[in-house]
Parts: C-alpha cells; sequence; structure tokens
C-alpha cells in the first residue's frame, strides 16, 4: 500500500476524497474544505512569524467596492491597534487591491466564501489577543 501524504490522510479522514470525486456542490465543498486544510497545516509558522503581536484578522473576501468601502475600517483598526499585525482575508483577484489599501501587514488568500468559513469553524485564529472582524455579517 502507498504511503499517504499527512493531508491525504487527513482529507481521507474528513471525507474529502469523496465529495472530489461527484460533482456540482459537493465537490466545491471538498474543495474548500481541502484549501482550509491546507492553510491550517501553514498556519502555525505563518504564527510564529507575527511573534507576540496581536492579530487582528479582516476577512472581506470579494467584491471589489465593498473592499474599497471597507478601507477606512482597515485604516482605523491601524490607528486604534498601531502594534497589532493586521491580516485580510481576501480571494486572490483582489489581493493586490487589499494590499494597496496601506494599513495592513499581510493577506491570506482564499477562493471561496466556504473556505473561510471552514477556516472560522476550527477556530484558526483563536489565540488569546486574536480578533476577527468579518465584514460578511454587517
Amino acid at each position: 500500500m502507498p504511503q499517504m501524504t499527512l493531508t491525504g490522510r487527513v482529507s481521507a479522514r474528513l471525507g474529502v476524497t469523496a465529495g472530489l470525486l461527484r460533482g456540482g456542490a459537493e465537490r466545491h465543498m471538498a474543495m474548500a474544505r481541502l484549501r482550509a486544510l491546507r492553510h491550517r497545516i501553514s498556519w502555525p509558522m505563518r504564527r510564529a512569524a507575527i511573534g507576540s503581536r496581536q492579530l487582528i484578522v479582516v476577512s472581506l473576501i470579494e467584491h471589489m467596492g465593498d473592499i474599497v468601502a471597507a478601507g477606512p475600517i482597515a485604516r482605523h483598526l491601524r490607528q486604534t491597534h498601531p502594534d497589532a499585525y493586521i491580516l485580510w482575508v481576501v480571494r486572490p483577484a483582489y489581493e493586490p487591491l487589499v494590499r494597496a489599501l496601506g494599513a495592513v501587514d499581510g493577506t491570506l488568500t482564499v477562493h471561496c466564501l466556504s473556505e473561510w468559513m471552514y477556516l472560522c469553524d476550527h477556530r484558526l485564529f483563536g489565540g488569546e489577543d486574536d480578533r476577527v472582524v468579518d465584514l460578511h455579517v454587517i
């Protein structure tokens, strides 16, 4: 029997493999779970690079106009938390726009809202001082 990678073993346990074999919504959700799993595996190293700084995660992953309109929120967070690390969760197509806002230290790219929901479900950003500003629910 061939040796499975860590991602392969975990994705098999989550039922991702079966979902990928189906089409439509099941395939979409399986892909979202798999991409979220990749973030979960790589997150501890990225969090360690941030150090002891407070982490503020802003989530507004799509819609160019909404992201531009949320620019003042990022600037307000920077003014009120000057030492915090502000991380914006965004789709890859909008990452340059978020970086142009200037008040953001980094980005985390997700491909869909489902992926973001999986990351929230697994409390990826659950440090003692971590804050999540989810602009999808406003």
